[in-house]
């Protein structure tokens, strides 16, 4: 690498390793690069971050507890040999025994009194109270123009023979019940 850093790996070392795994494979000179790169790469975030961990702990020393640390949990490295040294203490985020007994009390007590349950039943979706507001609506208007036209067409029975009046009876009558539209059959 012409960037003037000392490479953390070798290209000589690359080629051991490459040979431990199998003798009969070499490397191009690109991927060798690419590798050299990656890893000293790796190794200088690594140090980086490191040294912030240290520096957040009040130090001015990287120690072996910060590198760790970063590869640990930001790389999911476990580092052989240095796990005994500290045992992870995991927060119970369930809290004591008293706590959950006295929220599964509120939770009963709220189940226990019917007022603020709520309906059983299905519940209707937006498009469904929309469908149906507009049915109603739909229904008023046809009432108001039955109205209207049993109001003229008391006029034009006497003048027509009662058409408008057979008309008004003939329209199918609504209970207000009904969530679907009548069958036109």
């Amino acid at each position: 690498m012409s960037s003037g850093k000392k490479q953390v790996l070798p290209r000589q070392r690359l080629q051991e390793l490459l040979s431990l795994i199998d003798n009969s494979q070499t490397l191009d000179v690109d991927v060798e690069e690419a590798l050299v790169g990656i890893a000293n790469d790796f190794v200088e975030r690594v140090v980086t971050a490191s040294c912030q961990l240290a520096k957040h702990r009040g130090s001015s020393t990287l120690e072996v507890k910060d590198v760790k640390l970063h590869l640990e949990r930001n790389w999911n490295i476990r580092v052989p040999g240095y796990h005994a040294e500290e045992v992870k203490q995991v927060r119970d985020i369930r809290g004591s025994d008293a706590q959950h007994k006295q929220r599964m009390a509120l939770v009963q007590k709220e189940l226990a009194n019917p007022a603020k349950r709520r309906p059983k039943g299905p519940e209707l979706t937006r498009a469904q109270k929309r469908d149906l507001v507009r049915e109603q609506q739909a229904r008023q208007r046809a009432e108001a123009a039955a109205a209207e036209a049993a109001a003229t067409g008391e006029k034009d029975a006497e003048e027509n023979g009662g058409e408008a009046a057979e008309a008004a009876e003939a329209a199918p009558q609504d209970t207000g019940n009904s969530l679907f539209l009548p069958d036109e059959s």
